[in-house]
């Protein structure tokens, strides 16, 4: 079971195109809603108690593992074949939201900042072969 923590309004996609949202925390509680990320519309709704579970796409199962309502969050289980990719909203957005002709969407070079001048990187660069 893969565990991540979602506060209300973050989403997690499955598979490239399916999206559940956590909604809602009240006291015990919490509603995720389902939908297919192409759509603005969504496709259900959901409210489970900590400790529940339920299949929410086909061959993905979510468990409310813990609620916080002074957050208001959750940690959300999720179990699901090997095959279909999980992402938090914000990174596969971070992915697929660069330069369209880069494969890996310029985050490359958001999360490897150049390092600041004077400093020493922790990548070196091969020697070449006039060295």
């Amino acid at each position: 079971m893969l565990v991540l923590s979602r506060s209300v309004g973050q989403s997690l996609i499955f598979g490239g195109d399916q999206v559940l949202t956590l909604s809602r925390i009240d006291p015990g509680l919490a509603s995720v809603t389902l939908r297919h990320l192409s759509s603005t519309e969504d496709v259900s709704a959901l409210t489970l108690r900590e400790g529940e579970s339920a299949d929410v796409f086909p061959d993905v199962r979510v468990t409310i593992v813990r609620l916080f309502a002074d957050r208001p969050s959750a940690r959300l289980g999720v179990d699901l074949p090997r095959d279909i990719p999980v992402y938090r909203k914000e990174i596969f957005d971070a992915i697929h939201g660069g330069d369209p002709g880069d494969e890996l969407g310029g985050v490359v070079g958001r999360l490897n900042p150049k390092p600041p001048s004077g400093s020493s990187s922790a990548f070196r660069t091969p020697p070449s072969a006039s060295d």
